[in-house]
């Protein structure tokens, strides 16, 4: 499974990475997790149908987690999405990009 996650809290993304790692070696499965602190950072080393998974915030820097996504599904990537967030204003539209979930902060 390889996994990105996007979030420009350093804090965050420990956390998010503690959580999902301990999540798969509870099922004895390995995980490639790659984190990002920007979706620009993110995107300098993107290929598409790389991530099985893509975990982000929707507050960072220039470019949104939104905006990513957005992105993300013009280039036809089918990636699983979620969205971890300290607000809601996004969660509406998260389905109009596939999101599989809409998480809020604290995490």
């Amino acid at each position: 499974m390889k996994i990105a996650i996007l979030d420009d809290s350093k804090e965050d993304l420990r956390q998010i990475k503690s959580v999902i790692s301990s999540y798969y070696e509870s099922l004895n499965t390995s995980a490639d997790i790659r984190l990002y602190s920007s979706a620009e950072s993110f995107f300098a080393k993107y290929s598409p149908g790389f991530y099985d998974l893509i975990i982000m915030d929707i507050y960072m820097g220039t470019m949104t987690g939104m905006d990513a996504a957005r992105k993300l599904r013009e280039a036809r990537d089918t990636a699983a999405l979620i969205f971890i967030s300290s607000s809601d204003s996004f969660a509406v539209e998260s389905y109009d990009v596939g999101a599989s979930y809409y998480l809020l902060k604290p995490f």
